[in-house]
């Protein structure tokens, strides 16, 4: 009876082209590799015209098959559907595998289950790149996916299709997998993963044919957005990258050398590789191919959202929102394409991590305290016309996505002006818009409170700040109306939408913001003898109830050694209320100004009351962390987040109406007093947890969308269902 025969758990997959000898060189290499002789499989698929077999060893490992000169892209993929391990690597001929590359691979993967593939060190000597050609990548190299170093999970190839065979020229296939791989898990990096890439002699031909490679860029771009170089368009950045490229080596101190020889055959190669470039360039269509393969056409994919917002960052604040929506919506299985404008070096690495999501970013080139940011107006003024350059441009990036592989709906988070949107709405998905706040309630109390603002501002700026909201809050106005579906974040900003900018009540659904509940939580009980902390955490500006905490703090004064009442905040840039924190009783109060997140959220965790006075406020984040840190809630009934809150937690009164904020704050801290303390706390965590947690606002958020789109498909134009006529907090399941 025959012995069946051991399934490797690596396949090696090497793609090869008449270089014989380095051929021979890498293959040793990998059989040489410490591991168990039935533990991996190593697949040659040679490529080209000239025969390898005499250089392939005597070994039961070794297969070849032939490929069909069709590139690198359809030889590795010849070599993936022969490959029969868990665990496909890839290398190149002219690389050589160091000692320990399989076994790092396995163990990476291993040890990882949530990861899709692993990327490794590739290394170089130096080398002439006038006459020499080679590779290398720095540690944490992810991001490269260069194929002569990468090891990925054979179901992942499966799912996303393999290699994209339609990329002309042998550039930028091994990115654009790696980045549909992306899209379904992580991609590791492993420094114990090296690949040596020795120089090899290329010949002044070659180098200049290399400029036909602009034509895989582009293809690399129209696939992901978030490639393309920022500020230059998809037809002429690749040629325009190339270029710098150039200027960079001549700068370098090693490629001229002062030699008139070398200076000379710089000139050839690079006048000559950029007019093939130019060629290329000028010669393409207005409008580049849009590539029609993304992934396997049978890949099963949840519901596609274009995000556009802020840049969604752990952490509090919108940003904080963000963060948890994105990673919920993904964490339900949503393929979220999050469209940011914002300094490449800014972006959080751990977004692109989240399995499901892609960042597409533009960065505009607008930074802080510069000659037009040095001040609140020029900011204000500078980063609003920035901003709305920078979305028209993502607006653009949609539509050219759009084209590729439709999406189901675009949802945007935190503002309502469309900036470049509004043109392209009848050719696109169901728009969702999700606003934290409108101009026009901004601009209402700027105007109601203007003698509060006349001691502390001066005209000037008080004109140009109202001015600028205004003219927001007519575009926004104009804006909303033309989105599917809004989102407000409670019941009553949902009513100011409807009577400010005439929002349809039957396309609107309330979802309040998430709470980050594993980073505030409640602390230990507090000692007897310890005063009781009150704290005001909010902008010191217009709406905030700045002067009605200013009052309260005289009026609690016979409290004076039992309290402790605390401000934190900074002021907008429209509006700074802090000239009138002069007039605090420090006997009972003390402003401290804006506090880092990390130092906020230890400081909530220690107050014992929260006060949010607002006279305008859709959601209030403090309250919704407030209560997650276990502390009961004062606040004004336009607080948003005070909404469905139990009353043994939360007291509301009647907005600017300083004498019942009083008695509330009196009643609320004889509650915290007595023996009904714990429970209160206790009640306050449950109530967080009811309504803010994380995944139930993402359940909640993907019901809305999800009926957006099937009833827009259906009938062309979404209908709402009755149970939101009200804007109640109940959702679609």
């Amino acid at each position: 009876m025959t012995e069946a025969k051991t399934v490797p758990l690596v396949s090696v997959v090497i793609p090869t082209r008449d270089r014989p000898d380095m051929l021979q060189r890498c293959l040793r290499a990998v059989l040489s590799q410490q591991e168990d002789e039935s533990s991996f499989e190593v697949i040659i698929v040679n490529d080209g015209g000239c025969a390898v077999d005499h250089v392939l060893a005597r070994d039961d490992r070794v297969q070849l098959i032939q490929g069909g000169g069709l590139g690198p892209a359809a030889a590795r993929n010849a070599g993936i559907a022969r490959a029969v391990g868990e665990i496909v690597m890839f290398t190149d001929d002219d690389a050589i595998p160091q000692s320990g590359w399989i076994r790092a691979a396995t163990y990476a993967l291993t040890t990882h289950p949530d990861a899709v593939g692993v990327v490794g060190l590739v290394e170089s000597p130096p080398f002439d790149p006038l006459h020499e050609h080679s590779v290398r990548s720095g540690v944490g190299g992810v991001g490269n996916f260069l194929t002569c170093n990468i090891a990925y999970r054979r179901r992942t190839l499966m799912e996303v299709g393999g290699f994209d065979p339609e990329f002309p020229y042998p550039a930028a296939e091994d990115r654009d997998l790696g980045y549909r791989a992306e899209a379904i898990g992580r991609v590791l990096f492993s420094p114990d993963m090296v690949v040596l890439h020795p120089p090899r002699h290329v010949t002044a031909r070659e180098i200049i044919r290399r400029g036909r490679f602009v034509e895989s860029e582009w293809r690399l771009h129209a696939k992901h957005p978030q490639t393309r170089p920022p500020r230059w368009s998809a037809r002429w950045g690749p040629l325009i990258r190339m270029a710098r490229q150039w200027q960079q080596l001549l700068t370098a101190d090693h490629v001229v050398a002062g030699k008139s020889k070398r200076a000379i055959r710089f000139v050839v190669l690079a006048a000559g590789q950029l007019a093939v470039a130019l060629h290329a360039t000028v010669r393409a269509p207005q409008h580049v191919r849009q590539p029609n393969l993304f992934g396997a056409p049978n890949t099963p994919l949840g519901l596609r959202v274009a995000w556009i917002g802020p840049t969604p960052r752990a952490g509090g604040a919108v940003a904080g929102c963000a963060w948890l929506i994105v990673n919920g919506l993904a964490a339900l299985g949503c393929q979220v394409d999050c469209y940011l404008s914002e300094n490449h070096d800014d972006l959080p690495c751990e977004l692109s991590d989240l399995a499901g999501v892609r960042v597409i970013n533009f960065h505009t080139g607008w930074q802080y305290n510069r000659w037009y940011s040095n001040n609140a107006i020029s900011k204000m003024v500078s980063g609003l016309a920035v901003r709305a350059w920078g979305r028209s441009r993502l607006a653009s990036l949609i539509v050219e996505q759009h084209r590729v592989r439709p999406y189901d709906v675009i949802y945007q988070f935190s503002t309502i002006e469309l900036f470049g949107m509004r043109r392209h709405l009848p050719d696109l998905p169901p728009l969702v818009v999700h606003p934290e706040t409108h101009m026009a309630g901004e601009l209402h109390w700027l105007r109601r409170e203007r003698h509060l603002a006349a001691k502390c501002e001066p005209r000037w700026r008080r004109t140009l700040a109202a001015l600028l909201i205004a003219a927001r809050a007519r575009r926004q106005m104009r804006d909303i109306v033309l989105a599917d579906w809004v989102v407000a974040v409670s019941s009553r900003f949902g009513e100011h939408l409807v009577a400010d900018y005439g929002v349809n009540p039957d396309k609107m659904t309330v979802v309040p913001n998430p709470i980050d509940l594993a980073e505030l939580v409640p602390r230990d009980m507090r000692l007897q003898n310890e005063k009781l902390r009150i704290v005001f955490i909010s902008r010191m500006s217009s709406r905030k109830g700045v002067e009605l905490i200013v009052e309260l703090s005289h009026r609690l004064a016979d409290l004076a050694g039992e309290i402790d009442l605390h401000l934190i905040g900074a002021e907008t840039l429209w509006s700074d209320y802090r000239p009138l924190l002069g007039g605090l009783d420090r006997r009972v109060a003390q402003f401290h100004g804006a506090m880092a997140r990390v130092d906020l959220a230890r400081f909530l965790g220690a107050a014992d009351l929260l006060i949010q006075p607002a006279k305008y406020e859709p959601f209030g984040l403090t309250v919704g962390e407030a209560l997650a840190c276990g502390l009961p809630v004062v606040a004004s009934e336009e607080v948003g987040a005070t909404e469905g809150v139990a009353s043994e937690c939360c007291i509301t009164v009647p907005a600017g109406d300083v004498n019942s904020l009083e008695q509330a704050v009196r009643k609320m801290l004889m509650r915290l007093t007595s023996e009904r303390a714990p429970n209160i706390r206790a009640t306050a965590r449950l109530e967080a947890e009811r309504l803010f947690a994380p995944d139930k606002v993402a359940q909640q958020l993907k019901a809305t969308l999800q009926r957006v789109v099937i009833e827009t498909r259906c009938s062309g134009a979404p209908e709402a269902p009755t149970v939101h006529r009200a804007f109640d907090r109940t959702t679609t399941s």
